[in-house]
Formats: structure tokens, C-alpha cells, sequence
């Protein structure tokens, strides 16, 4: 019985710490609420599309700090790797999905490298060399994003080996990430158009 109240409170308190927006905070200092400007997304990209680039490394400095923040404190308490696994997608699952904000949030890449720096710090570097490589092969941002999330699992698969709670963890991850980039996934795979941006495009009304 203890043991699952500490469950809901690991998973109660990460989720409402990820659902804290520091891309709305932004925003509104500006008077603005960046769920309806630019790429209308409460993340680092979008702060920096339309506050400008230091406000956008601030809000992924301060979103990583919350993805840190909620797995090192399970860990912490706990000293467990499951209590990581709950923390971590409670965290990122706030950050996409945030209580505050009507539940319109990020895309959860700075929140979740946040958690893999507390979880697994290999994972990340091999992760987020993953990404840049793959940037630089396909000139696009969005389709290197999608494949490294595909490959996340196999990272840390190869990274952590037979440490299941941290490969359950990155499988997770890998879920939540893809949720809000599933036009892209559409992109990718041939079932959507983009337009000469790169960015999906919404079907034709009928």
C-alpha cells in the first residue's frame, strides 16, 4: 500500500512539475500566449521563433532543468530506476500535455533530454549525437527528429543492456515524443504532403 501511494505521488508530483510552462511564462512577459503564435506550441523552438533566440535557449535551459529535476529526485528518494521510469514520463507526458494550459503544450524534446541526462546520461549523448547526425544527413530537422526517436529505444538497449526499467523508460519516451509529431511521422512515411518549408500540410477540406 505504501508503495503505490509513493507511486502516485512520484507520478502526481512529476506531471504537475512538467505541466509548469517556462515557454508560457516567456510568453506572457511579452503579453503573448505562444499556444496561438508561431508554431503555436508551448517549447524552446517556439520561444525562440517568436521572443527570439536567447528567451528560446532560456526556456530549453529551464525545460531540461524540469526533466533533471523530477527523475533525480525519484531516484533520489527511492533509489530506484522504476521510480525514474514514472517520474520521467509523468514529467514529459506534463510537458506535452500540461495541466495549466488546457492541456496544449510542447513537443517534450528539451523536458525529456532533461530526464535522460538523470537516467541515463550515455543514452543522451549517443542520442543527441544521433540527432545532429541525422540533421545533417537529411537537411531536415523534423524527419532526423522522428528517426532518433524510433532509434531511442535501440540506444539504450545497446547503453544499458539488460537494465529494463531504463530501457522501459526510453521506450516511454519514445511514445510520448511521437504523439506530437505524428504529421511529421505522416510526412516521413508518404501519407502527407509538406510544403516547400518542410512542414506538413493539412488535407484539402472536402
Amino acid at each position: 500500500m505504501v508503495l503505490f501511494f509513493t507511486a502516485i505521488l512520484i507520478g502526481a508530483l512529476a506531471y504537475v512539475l512538467g505541466s509548469i510552462s517556462p515557454a508560457w511564462f516567456a510568453g506572457r512577459s511579452r503579453g503573448l500566449d505562444l499556444r496561438f503564435e508561431g508554431l503555436e506550441t508551448l517549447d524552446f523552438l517556439n520561444a525562440a521563433a517568436v521572443l527570439g533566440k536567447p528567451v528560446g535557449v532560456t526556456v530549453f535551459a529551464a525545460d531540461i532543468i524540469k526533466g533533471y529535476i523530477a527523475v533525480g529526485a525519484a531516484m533520489l528518494f527511492t533509489d530506484s530506476a522504476w521510480a525514474a521510469l514514472l517520474a520521467g514520463g509523468a514529467v514529459v507526458a506534463g510537458q506535452i500535455w500540461p495541466l495549466f494550459h488546457d492541456f496544449t503544450g510542447g513537443r517534450g524534446t528539451a523536458t525529456s533530454a532533461g530526464v535522460l541526462i538523470a537516467a541515463s546520461p550515455w543514452t543522451f549523448l549517443i542520442t543527441a549525437t544521433l540527432l545532429a547526425l541525422l540533421s545533417a544527413v537529411t537537411g531536415r530537422r523534423a524527419h532526423a527528429e522522428v528517426l532518433t526517436i524510433v532509434l531511442l529505444p535501440g540506444v539504450a538497449i545497446m547503453v544499458e543492456r539488460v537494465e529494463l526499467a531504463m530501457v522501459s523508460l526510453a521506450i516511454v519516451l519514445a511514445a510520448l515524443l511521437i504523439v506530437p509529431r505524428w504529421r511529421d511521422v505522416e510526412v516521413l512515411l508518404g501519407a502527407r504532403k509538406a510544403n516547400e518549408n518542410g512542414e506538413p500540410e493539412d488535407p484539402p477540406l472536402d
